[in-house]
This record gives structure tokens, sequence and C-alpha cells, in this order.
């Protein structure tokens, strides 16, 4: 790389010299405008031994030259120092530049005087080499490093995309990948197999989202389609998720047949419904034609597929006149209900009697609507409980009412991470969407903090934290935070149950009861969509027990449909007794 002569910088800096004049530098020294005196060596160490009572001791290792040219800028005019410390930033060796800023070697009284020295040291420094000073604010300054970079790829986006392959960071490179997705969609995709490749692709799956293959998709979707032979397994299946489903855009029922023929056509519907936002209102139309396997596949997963925009799609679909189990018709009549009730709360509790809702569905929609509407609550909580078609209805609504009154309105926001798990604990759960709403906000360096906080959380604290976290299927939370709190919930003993042997559902509680077993299974099957290798071993490291076996059915019953021999590799690898109670489950599952 070329670098620019050390005379534009004198230029550069005979200008801040005029300006530094102008503000009136004089008055922010002390000293006499007179020639200086020759430092003896007393004021020397007298001047030094100022410093350290400013500043602390810096310790040992300062070379002598560094103290000398101090002493001599120290015992200067004004207008000598300003001189001095312009000449020192133009022509100090490139190579010591970023050992004065690290250690502070400039050590000055005057804050003016290490402010002109660092602008002009970093200004040259990025001029003349750019990658070292991009490297030196990734580690001391990195919202400024996400600046230079961008400008840099922006500028000259192949040399912004080498630099990342002597400098490990893969926040910052799929960050800048992209940025150069939809600009640059050939280079971007180059660099992406490239940087899959390498060692560290494991840490960089934790900051790559399907945005960028969606922007080389807007942009050359032949491009994106022929590099998937090229991708390895999770991010292939991402990119042909995107493909899929830009097709289906064109011909939704063409494509959903060419899928039901593919061995792993479900997964890659699933994901294209769920990347590619208006196919979820076309399903409904098709629902009856699907194999039997997605119809369940669906009703087991609803939130995946009944969303504010389709549910009174799903609420006005004649499930009954289709060949769908009882339990899934009511699953996903529910699932539409809860969906519906955020824009129209009113009108869905009026549909409770007509869907026949079961006691516990129907409590968990009542309160979902009461907890998600606090005004109405305040002020005409009477017109929500005339709504239900039931006095048993009005009553579970008026007990729910109750608490919510004495709980008050939404807590008020937390920005730290172990603040938020200590205001979680002590409300016991309650309130746990207004304190997951809070995480969408959050970066992925401070969700990685409330993970570390919550591993370290005593077990009296922890129970409630848990519960929260584990029901948090739409709150963009930290996938691994999630499979740590459903794994610590199914160690736990089960809930008490009554007399009756049914299990005793607090009232109280605001959102759907947590079942351990069934949201093991939910995290499990979700988890194999992205990385099947991460969600065969998190099964595998749940205790022994009802929540594990269901875990591991439903991860080899969903995995198989996409990738069978891999399936049944990892089966292979189980105990005997449990491969065999796995592979007996699945002969009785459609394909």
């Amino acid at each position: 790389m070329s670098t620019p002569s050390p005379l534009l910088f004198c230029g550069a800096c005979a200008a801040i010299f005029v300006a530094a004049s102008l503000a009136g530098w004089n008055l922010t020294s002390t000293r006499s405008s007179k020639a200086p005196r020759t430092p003896t060596a007393g004021t020397i160490a007298s001047a030094q031994d100022n410093k350290r009572a400013e500043r602390g001791p810096r310790g040992n290792g300062v070379p002598d030259y560094v103290r000398e040219t101090m002493v001599v800028l120290r015992a200067s005019s004004p207008e000598q120092r300003m001189r001095a410390t312009i000449d020192l930033a133009t022509t100090m060796p490139m190579a010591d530049l970023s050992e004065w800023l690290d250690k502070r070697w400039f050590d000055m009284s005057e804050g003016f005087d290490v402010a002109l020295f660092q602008k002009i040291a970093m200004q040259r420094w990025e001029a003349e080499d750019r990658e070292g000073f991009i490297a030196w604010n990734i580690k001391n300054n990195p919202d400024r490093a996400e600046a230079l970079i961008a400008s840099w790829a922006k500028e000259h986006p192949a040399l912004a995309l080498s630099f990342f392959m002597t400098h490990t960071n893969p926040r910052l490179e799929v960050m800048t990948l992209g940025d150069l997705a939809a600009s640059e969609p050939e280079l971007a995709l180059e660099h992406l197999v490239k940087m899959l490749k390498r060692p560290d692709t494991g840490e960089t799956e934790g900051y790559f989202d399907s945005g960028i293959f969606r922007k080389i998709a807007e942009k050359d979707p032949a491009l994106l389609e022929a590099s998937l032979d090229s991708l390895p397994f999770s991010w292939r299946l991402q990119a042909e998720s995107i493909v899929v489903g830009r097709r289906m855009k064109e011909s939704f029922t063409d494509e959903l047949r060419k899928l039901a023929a593919r061995p792993d056509g479900w997964k890659l519907f699933e994901n294209a419904m769920n990347l590619t936002g208006d196919l979820k209102t076309r399903l409904v139309e098709e629902l009856q034609n699907l194999p039997d396997s997605w119809k369940k596949n669906i009703s087991n997963q609803a939130y995946l597929f009944i969303n504010q925009a389709n549910a009174r799609q799903w609420l006005d679909l004649d499930l009954d006149t289709m060949d769908i189990p009882d339990a899934q018709k009511r699953h996903l009549r529910s699932t539409a209900m809860q969906n519906h009730a955020s824009k129209n709360p009113i009108e869905t509790l009026g549909l409770v009697d007509q869907f026949e809702l079961d006691k516990e569905a129907r409590q968990n929609l009542i309160s979902g609507i009461i907890a998600n509407n606090p005004k109405m609550i305040r002020e005409d909580s009477e017109k929500l409980i005339s709504a239900l078609g039931s006095e048993e209805d009005r009553e579970i609504a008026r007990s729910l009412i109750a608490k919510r009154q004495e709980i008050g309105d939404s807590p008020p926001k937390v920005a730290a991470p172990n603040d938020w798990l200590e205001q979680v604990s002590a409300t016991q759960s309650r309130n746990g969407s207004d304190y997951l709403f809070m995480l969408r906000d959050w970066d992925k360096e401070k969700i990685a903090a409330l993970s570390d906080g919550f591993q370290r959380m005593p077990d009296e604290k922890k129970l409630a934290v848990a519960n929260v976290i584990a029901a948090a299927h739409d709150y963009g939370i930290d996938s691994g935070l999630r499979g740590e709190a459903i794994r610590y919930l199914v160690a736990q003993p089960p809930a008490p149950k009554e007399e009756s042997g049914e299990s005793n559902p607090d009232p109280s509680r605001y959102g759907p009861e947590i079942n351990p077993t069934q949201e093991a299974s939910r995290y499990a099957v979700a988890l194999c969509g992205k990385d099947p290798d991460a969600a065969a071993r998190w099964v595998q490291s749940l205790p022994r027990g009802d929540a594990k076996q269901w875990a591991t059915k439903n991860l080899a019953a969903n995995w198989r449909n996409y990738d069978p021999q891999a399936t049944q590799e990892w089966l292979n690898s189980l105990p005997s007794g449990e491969r065999k109670e796995v592979e007996a489950y699945l002969k009785e599952q459609p394909k």
C-alpha cells in the first residue's frame, strides 16, 4: 500500500496551528511565553514527580528518549511546544505510534497538547497504515473500528474483506459482508465461502443471519443458487430456503408439490415459510393438499406458521372437513386465537365457546389477553369480562384481573444483565413478557453476560428466571441461553399434582404454563434447523427422563425429513435400548 508524504501532514498541521492560535492557544497554558530556561536535573525530577502525583504511577519500561522528549516539551513555550508536538507526531516512525498511544507516553498537563498529538498521530496512522489502525481500534475503540471498516468497504471492498484473513473478528466480518452483499454480491459470496472453510467458522455462526443470503438473492438469485454445493450443510439450508422462498412467491402451489416429493422438502418448506414473510397467508389455501406428516409438523409448531396477519384465515378455515386429528385441530385453533387476540381481544374472547377450547387453553388465552391489554383493564375491565360466554370463564378473568392489578403496570426498563436477572427472580416470573421485550434491544455482548449470570444464579432464584427465558420463542433471545434454561427446568422435580392426578397450574401466572418436556422437544427441533449436530449434543446433555426421551424422538423424526443418512448415523451412536425405542417411534410416524 502506498503511503502519503509527510509533507501532506505538515501542511495539514500548519492549518491546525493557525486555528489553534486563533482559538487562543496561550489561554490553555500557565507558562511564560519567554524563551525557556535550560532544564536542570532538579527541575526534571520535580516535573516527573508532579506527573506521578497527577495521574498515578505508569510503571517501569519508559525508554530514556521518551522521557527526554517529554522533559523538553514541558519546558518549552506554548508556541514551541505546539510546533514540537506537530513535528513529533508527523515524523515519528510508524512502528512507534501504537506504543506511544497505548502507553500514553505523551504525558502533558494541558489537555489540548494531548488532544493535538493524538489527533495528528491517528490521522497519519489511518492514512499510512489503515490495517494497523483498524486493528488497533478493534482493541481500543470497537465503535470507531466499525465505522472505519464500513468506510473502507465502500471505497475498496476487496481490500476491506482481505483484512479479516489476518485479523480474525467474526462479528465485524459478518457485519461487513452484510453491508457488501447487496452492492457486491459475487465478492461477498466468494469471501463467505472462504470464511466458512476457516477453523474459526464455529465462532462466526453466532453472528451470522440469513440477511446476507437474502441480499445476494435479491441482487442475483442465480448466483446464490449456483453456490449451494459449496456451502456447509447449515448455511446451505439457509441459502436454499431463501431460493425456495423466492420460487414459492412466484408459484406457491407448484413449488409446494416439488418440495413434497423431496426427502428434505419439509425442512426447506419450514425455513422458506419463516424466511419469506408474506408466504404464511398463502399456506391456509393449500393445507388440505399437504402430506399428513407436514400437517402434523405444522400443528406441533403452529407458532411458526400462524401469526397476526393470517390468524383470521385460520379461524375461518373449516378444519372439521379436513383429515386432521382432533387434537391437532384444537392446537391450531388455540394458536390462531392467541395471535388474533393481539389486535382483536374482545372479538377473540367471543369465539372461545364456538371453538370449544379445553380449560387450560381457555385460561391461557384469557390470561394472555389480560396481560397484553393493561389500558383496557384499567379503564373498562367489565367490557372484557362480559365478552366471555360462560360464568366459569368470567370468574377466571376476574381472578386474573385482580392479580394483574396487584402487580401494577409494566416494570421500568432494565439496562444491566445482573439487574434484569434479579428483578425477574424477585417478581417470580410475573410480567415475564415485559422483561423479555427489554431484551430485543440488547446486543450479543449483553445477552452473553446475561447467560453467564444466569448460569451462576443460586437455585432459589434461578427457577423463576428459567421459566421466563424458556418461554421466549419470539423475542430474539440467544438460542444457547434458552437451551440452558430449558435444561435446568427439565432437571427440576415435577410440579405438584392434585388428587385427581392433573397438574395444578398457578392462575396468577401470565402466559402459557411452561411444560419442560414440550419445551425441550420444541427447542431441539428448532435448533436442528440451524445445526443438527448441536441439537443432537443438546438432547444428549439432558438428564434421563421423559423430556430427553421425547426430545430424542422428535429430533430424529424431524431430522430424517431432510438428512436421513445423518439421522441414522446419530441413532447408531445411541445406546441400544434408546435407539430401538426411537426407531420404533419412527416407524409409527407418517413419512
